[in-house]
């Protein structure tokens, strides 16, 4: 009798735990960015409200201590020392944009007259000494580039005029946006602490507390960044701005801001903006004046990037450098500059809460602080009660209106019947 239908037949070799691991691994992953980019584009048709939640967010932030401070020294109430914040922030900004529109108005027609000059003679230098005064390739090349340029202004006016509309409707938008920022600036620091009770109150009652205190991590996190990166920019723009203005390079204040609100993009932003200033430098005053400006440019990025950098920011979040790289880099590719603008803040933000969440306390001394922001620990229960009181409050108060504005509309009913 034949053994050989009884034979073993050899089955597959077994997945090794490595491949299995990564399987595991590149699955999540992919669910994971296909939720990101599942919400991406969502948010997209509503980009701008976004952004300008996000920076009256940044604004409100930078806002909060003052508020908080008017309350606890001052003993104003909620409602004054929101509506006292708001303005010193609102007056603040107008004020430094107002001081750089006066600046570069009063010197826009020099600078561009400087800047052409500049772009001419260098053109010239580059005909006459770096390539040989015999060589005429230079010239032709010049006047056929400027054959073309005026055919191609002459052929696409058209679309010129239509990117012009584009430009002045991107301009009503900024202004819709800027409309959008004031307002939700208002009451981020009028009623923030509510709005995040108010969505605290919404989840399991399981889940509350944790959420809370992750929440509260996160927030001290984006705080600390927030300021952090104000004080790094303001010492880039000091830096920056001096050099300039010792220099006699135009628009040292236009520059100076410039370089401030360019620094909140980390690693990237400091250095477009000093090349601005040096660029300045070089079609104003010269070669030799742009040469010590980029030394002043890379002598404050090195105090940044070696001193100040390492000594606050250790202090504000855990990021490592290629992280923050990486990060500005993806939100740059997404959302332009909003997006290298918010993305290491919202991840740290994310890091500290994941960090709580997965049983690791980022701030073990905010469980015993009780002037730490969202309420002393252990007060979670007592303030949802409260918000639960303040909305019955309000609505007995909305009836009690009403049943009055009926009982008078009555009363006069009745006097005109008779």
């Amino acid at each position: 009798m034949s053994t050989q239908g009884n034979a073993h037949v050899p089955g597959p070799p077994p997945v090794s735990r490595a491949l299995r691991v990564a399987a595991a691994w590149s699955w999540r992953l992919l669910v994971v960015i296909g939720l990101v980019a599942v919400i991406l584009w969502i948010l997209n048709p509503v980009r701008t409200a976004v952004i300008s939640m996000l920076i009256a967010l940044l604004l409100a932030v930078l806002l909060n201590p003052l508020v908080n401070w008017l309350q606890r020294r001052l003993k104003m109430g909620k409602t004054g020392a929101a509506v006292v914040g708001f303005l010193v922030g609102v007056l603040l900004i107008l004020g430094i944009f107002s001081l750089v529109a006066n600046q570069l108005i009063s010197n826009s027609r020099s600078l561009v007259n400087q800047t052409l000059e500049g772009i001419n003679e260098f053109l010239l230098w580059l005909n006459d000494t770096a390539l040989g005064a015999e060589n005429t390739g230079v010239s032709d090349l010049l006047d056929d580039f400027q054959t073309q340029l005026m055919s191609f202004l002459r052929d696409h006016s058209s679309t010129i005029a239509s990117e012009a509309l584009s430009i002045a409707s991107s301009a009503a938008g900024l202004v819709a946006s800027a409309i959008v920022v004031v307002f939700a600036l208002f009451f981020l620091l009028k009623d923030g602490r509510s709005m995040w009770i108010w969505f605290v109150r919404t989840l399991p009652e399981s889940a509350r507390e944790q959420t809370h205190e992750a929440g509260i991590r996160g927030w001290v996190t984006l705080s600390s960044y927030v300021r952090t990166q104000v004080q790094v920019a303001a010492i880039d723009a000091i830096g920056i701005g001096l050099g300039a203005f010792f220099l006699g390079i135009p628009l040292a204040i236009p520059i100076t801001v410039l370089v401030f609100f360019f620094s909140f993009i980390p690693i990237v932003g400091a250095f477009i903006s000093g090349g601005i200033a040096v660029f300045i430098g070089l079609v104003n005053n010269g070669l030799t004046t742009a040469v010590i400006m980029l030394v002043v440019v890379l002598a404050v990025q090195q105090i940044e990037g070696n001193l100040l950098q390492p000594l606050l920011m250790s202090h504000a979040v855990s990021l490592h450098p290629l992280a923050v790289v990486l990060v500005v880099t993806i939100g740059s590719l997404v959302a332009g500059i909003p997006g290298a603008l918010f993305a290491v803040p919202l991840l740290a933000f994310i890091n500290s809460v994941v960090l709580y969440l997965h049983d690791h306390d980022p701030m073990p001394s905010l469980a015993t602080d009780i002037d730490r922001p969202g309420g002393a620990p252990g007060t979670l229960a007592q303030q949802i009660e409260n918000s639960y009181r303040s909305g019955t409050s309000t609505v007995k108060v909305l009836r009690r209106k009403s049943e009055s504005e009926s009982a008078e509309s009555e009363s006069a009913g009745s006097e005109s019947a008779g």
